[in-house]
């Protein structure tokens, strides 16, 4: 969200990012409550699996942006392992 928010009109605006995290919120809801913390284990398999619609949103809007001269960036590798830290 900060990501699309810092190069774009922003996350509320723009449905593609928002319609490529679907998979990945409704995953952790799973876990539990994500305003109050959670408790649940998400395995490495769902979370690829949810992480792939970013993965190719992202892929998407780089070249797109690139034909209008435009640039969107956002590294999912490096946003998954600052999230492991956080």
């Amino acid at each position: 969200m900060e990501a699309v928010n810092a190069q774009s009109d922003g996350w509320a605006y723009w449905s593609a990012p928002s319609k490529s995290c679907e998979k990945l919120v409704a995953l952790l809801q799973t876990a539990g409550n994500l305003q109050h913390g959670t408790h649940g284990e998400i395995s490495s398999s769902d979370l690829a699996k949810a992480i792939s619609p970013i993965r190719s949103m992202v892929t998407r809007q780089k070249k797109l942006q690139a034909k209008y001269g435009n640039k969107f960036e956002f590294d999912v590798a490096a946003a998954l392992s600052q999230g492991a830290h956080a």
